[in-house]
């Protein structure tokens, strides 16, 4: 599992820990600031104080997965989800991503003032025309010309 990344599934038979403190360390790569955003602060500690295994169900239950699959299908749906955001537009992926990311931590007038600013960016792109007319004549967007 990758904590960092917008999509995570995990197999049916995968665990979790966070081992940190077992070897003398405190959590990296964003830990400390994604697990309590995801858990809370008390689940967080738990988690990351006592070292345990979570289960791929428990993980999921705790909003720290998205699904979880037998683990002879991960690889399959896997790629069936890359292949999902494969055919969408990058731009307004990583910007979905980076406002939500900001809004957490800021106000929600700078999140309205945020979205207005990269609205009219992207609706003025070859991408959002591409989507609207798919919209109206009700098929699936081609991006690739674009």
């Amino acid at each position: 599992m990758a904590p960092i990344r917008s999509r995570r599934v995990m197999a049916d038979s995968a665990y979790m820990t966070s081992a940190f403190t077992a070897i003398g360390l405190v959590p990296d790569s964003g830990t400390t600031w994604w697990l309590p955003h995801h858990v809370g602060i008390s689940k967080a500690l738990e988690i990351t104080l006592t070292n345990r295994r979570i289960s791929a169900d428990e993980a999921h239950e705790l909003g720290l997965c998205a699904e979880v699959v037998p683990a002879d299908g991960l690889m399959e749906q896997a790629v069936k989800m890359a292949s999902a955001l494969a055919d969408l537009v990058p731009d307004s992926l990583v910007t979905t991503r980076r406002l939500i990311r900001e809004a957490a931590a800021g106000s929600f007038d700078d999140a309205l003032a945020a979205e207005r600013r990269e609205q009219a960016r992207l609706g003025k792109t070859p991408q959002h025309l591409e989507g609207v007319a798919a919209f109206v004549e009700k098929r699936k967007p081609d991006f690739r010309n674009c």
